[in-house]
């Protein structure tokens, strides 16, 4: 767990293009993300897309569910554009953690 989430952090390989891997507790604590490493240790419960989608409590319902895809607007702190994304998260067997892999579509 404590490489995944360097690697997610930190490594090249997941930083690709249209892309953003994180890792969160079901509480909405950020532990890892590839895009956006302001969002580490910081709980996103709360905040919402664009359109007001409370987009991170979906998240952890789904993962609460075991797996499934969640879509939202989002402004990439890179590109400073508004963007449609889905992501894909999956609760982690036996913890209270979730993995998520986003795409822009």
């Amino acid at each position: 767990m404590e490489q995944a989430t360097k690697d997610f952090n930190t490594g090249p390989d997941w930083k690709v293009k249209g892309m953003n891997v994180i890792l969160n507790d079901m509480k909405g604590l950020v532990l890892a993300s590839s895009l956006n490493e302001r969002l580490i240790g910081k709980n996103t419960l709360e905040i919402k897309d664009p359109n007001g989608k409370e987009f991170v409590k979906e998240m952890v319902a789904t993962a609460t569910k075991g797996e499934g895809w969640v879509d939202y607007q989002f402004i990439n702190p890179e590109t400073k554009k508004l963007e449609e994304r889905s992501m894909f998260v999956k609760r982690l067997p036996g913890s209270d953690l979730f993995v998520g892999v986003a795409i822009t579509k």
